[in-house]
């Protein structure tokens, strides 16, 4: 009887193979990251965000730690923020539920009232400056499929340049993670010249 020992891959190894795959083609790969994320039914995360808010000056919110659940069919969406400072307990979006509003239970009432649970237009956070995005616009199928989308266009992928930076530790959980560099120019519909796309360097899904 012979036993076969199977040699145990390093990370940084895979880590090194994947980034040679991402560099070789980054559209295409990206197209495979969203194949992969659309195909997920429902899932679990917890995400950070910081964003520049604001209706007519912009300034850099304090960075939100998020618990996510996710489904994809009927398209639901639950936030649950955990931190004591933070303005919400949690909010729940579900399609064809609740006159599809956006129902928000809030930590913080506005003064005089104490906190309340609202049903709110699912776009009002966005339109009013207090997010970048409607929740309808959660998911990592979604965010995966707004990066490839100027890529489709002929005219704007022949200036803009996708480049792979290489492997790094995102903050704040230093998870590695494969960064790509996006730019192009000032575009009309499009706010920033600048993206800067991860992918979790374990499970290869947006980070």
């Amino acid at each position: 009887m012979v036993n076969k020992v199977k040699a145990i891959e390093h990370p940084a190894t895979r880590y090194a193979a994947e980034g040679e795959r991402i560099n070789a083609d980054p559209v295409a790969y990206l197209r495979q990251v969203h194949q992969k994320c659309d195909a997920l039914d429902q899932y679990r995360l917890t995400f950070y965000r910081q964003e520049r808010v604001g209706a007519l000056v912009q300034t850099l919110a304090p960075m939100e730690q998020i618990d996510a659940l996710f489904r994809k069919t009927p398209f639901s969406v639950k936030f649950t923020w955990s931190a004591p400072d933070a303005d919400y307990y949690e909010s729940v979006y579900a399609e064809g539920q609740n006159d599809n509003k956006l129902v928000i239970r809030e930590r913080k009432g506005v003064f005089p009232f104490p906190p309340q649970v609202r049903a709110i237009d699912p776009a009002l956070p966005a339109k009013t400056g207090k997010a970048r995005n409607s929740i309808t616009d959660f998911g990592l199928a979604r965010v995966t499929r707004r990066t490839l989308l100027p890529f489709e266009d002929p005219a704007l992928a022949k200036v803009m340049t996708i480049r792979y930076q290489g492997l790094v530790d995102l903050d704040p959980a230093a998870r590695p993670s494969h960064h790509l560099l996006i730019e192009r120019p000032p575009t009309r519909g499009y706010a920033y010249t600048r993206q800067d796309f991860y992918i979790d360097a374990e499970n290869l899904l947006p980070a």
